[in-house]
């Protein structure tokens, strides 16, 4: 079995799964989960759980046997990947990144990233896998911008990790003012 999302269409719509608390709004997003033998997204495809509101995110959850594979960005800079994230003015915790595969890429700019920029924790990124590779700018994020935790970076890889090239790595961030 193979889920593959490609890219945005000619209206600038990306190619993925969305679970969302809209801003106004009130409640939880249901989050996603993806039970799959491959998973690949290329060309800015996104899964993403985000509050703009007031609830939590939910989660994004991978269990792929054999590959999951987040490889570039859109013509208009979008990086493929998978999104976790508290925006500004939203109330309401992330709910992490998990993904269960025996090979992960992230190729080319993609991004794994749980971030707040709201009052809410981020999530945790955690990750097992027999390999890991990133490359050329892929990259693994976990980051606040507020008081609120930023979560962990969890990685449990039993064979393998790659990480070459420019901007290319793992990455546990507090941005200025961030407390």
């Amino acid at each position: 079995d193979l889920i593959k999302f490609d890219g945005e269409s000619r209206n600038g719509f990306r190619s993925g799964v969305s679970s969302q608390v809209q801003p106004g709004a009130k409640g939880n997003a249901g989050g996603i989960s993806i039970v799959t033998g491959s998973l690949e997204l290329f060309n800015g495809a996104q899964l993403t759980t985000s509050t703009y509101g007031k609830g939590n995110a939910g989660s994004v959850e991978i269990i792929a046997t054999d590959l999951v594979k987040f490889d570039g960005e859109s013509k208009n800079g979008f990086s493929s990947g998978v999104t976790s994230q508290v925006q500004t003015r939203a109330e309401g915790n992330a709910g992490g990144i998990f993904i269960n595969t025996n090979f992960l890429e992230v190729l080319n700019s993609a991004q794994i990233t749980a971030s707040t920029f709201g009052k809410g924790d981020a999530g945790s990124v955690e990750i097992s896998s027999k390999t890991f590779e990133a490359n050329n700018g892929g990259t693994i994020n976990n980051r606040t911008s507020t008081q609120f935790p930023a979560g962990n970076i969890i990685l449990n890889v039993t064979d393998n990790i790659t990480l070459a090239g420019l901007d290319t790595g793992i990455f546990a961030n507090t941005t200025e003012g961030s407390t």
